[in-house]
């Protein structure tokens, strides 16, 4: 090995090279694997060997500074379609607090998502700097390329094959567990809960946060209904005022 490495007629040419010029003339078991630790240990060839990798990408993280400056998107889908005729499930979420708005769909097309963020985005905390989405052809086509440049915001397409790069994907699987949670045997009504649905996961503490989406948008915690108690109220109200007549 030290021939087939170190001699001045071997080069330094790294592990293959010596491994092909040593076998040559010499065998033993495990030979080509005790070169290749050889070569790696060698201090002369850490020091002058010249990096063959490409360098890696910069490992940056996304600079945003205000709610709804920056807001992904996706679709989830198709389910069995509803009794309302919906079959998918669009998702809007703002990057700085993670606040959702969610909208069964019947078409998974450049019109209605272009329609649902106007509606429900634009129209009631106002038009984004970016839409993050990935290269389906839902969001992919010239309808939503038209709708950015009129609207004046800029659409960011996330790597192909790459979902995670969306957080929205990660909000797809939260769905669809919550939905399942409380979808009985018609399956048609998948759709029915969504609001109740988007009120539980906004008003929900977030770990990356400490605190729920709904608070850091609105500057509160929304006001949860408690069914039971309400009840128990009514009903204490109710014998307070019969003990009074009885008086």
């Amino acid at each position: 090995m030290y021939e087939g490495q170190d001699e001045l007629t071997s080069g330094h040419l790294g592990s293959r090279k010596t491994y092909l010029q040593i076998a040559v003339l010499y065998f033993w078991p495990n030979m080509q694997k005790d070169v290749n630790e050889y070569v790696k240990n060698c201090l002369i060839y850490q020091q002058c060997k010249v990096e063959q990798l490409a360098p890696g990408g910069l490992m940056g993280s996304r600079q945003i500074t205000r709610p709804w400056e920056m807001v992904a998107a996706d679709i989830t889908g198709p389910f069995p379609r509803s009794s309302a005729g919906n079959k998918y499930l669009l998702i809007f979420m703002d990057m700085f607090t993670k606040y959702v708005e969610s909208i069964p769909i019947q078409k998974a097309n450049g019109a209605t998502i272009s329609q649902r963020l106007y509606s429900r985005i634009f129209m009631r905390f106002g038009v984004p700097d970016v839409l993050l989405t990935d290269n389906g052809t839902e969001f992919r086509n010239d309808l939503m390329t038209e709708f950015s440049e009129k609207s004046g915001f800029k659409q960011f397409l996330i790597c192909p094959y790459n979902p995670r790069a969306n957080p929205v994907e990660r909000i797809n699987r939260t769905y669809k567990t919550m939905i399942v949670c409380y979808l009985e045997k018609d399956h048609t009504k998948w759709d029915e809960n969504v609001t109740e649905l988007t009120f539980a996961y906004n008003t929900a503490v977030q770990e990356t946060t400490g605190v729920s989406p709904a608070f850091l948008n609105f500057g509160r915690q929304p006001k949860i209904q408690d069914n039971l108690r309400g009840r128990e109220e009514e009903e204490g109200n109710e014998n307070l005022d019969l003990e009074a007549k009885e008086e």
